[in-house]
């Protein structure tokens, strides 16, 4: 039986809670930033936003990098509980896993 998105997202949240949650939005902190930097640095986008200012261009990068930023987050938050758990000394501790 396939599961649907909405109940992965609830099994994530119950499984990571707070941690998940940081760990986005340091994802998307970094996405923001990062484009805000690299179009004042510089980088001109062409098309329709092209005369739009920094902040409004970095937005719309980050909104568009939303799927991926999700992605990214499922993929990284596992490893990072797991790094945690090891610096506070119960090395191998993983959250608990609801029925499959």
């Amino acid at each position: 039986m396939r599961v649907s998105a909405r109940e992965r997202a609830r099994r994530f949240v119950a499984d990571y809670g707070a941690t998940g949650v940081a760990v986005y939005l340091a994802i998307h902190a970094a996405t923001f930033f990062g484009a805000w930097a690299a179009i004042r640095a510089g980088w001109r986008p062409r098309g329709v936003g092209a005369n739009a200012s920094a902040v409004v261009m970095a937005y719309l990068f980050t909104s568009l990098t939303k799927l991926p930023r999700f992605a990214l987050t499922a993929a990284v938050t596992p490893l990072v509980v797991r790094g945690w758990a090891r610096l506070r000394g119960r090395p191998g501790a993983t959250p608990p896993r609801g029925p499959a």
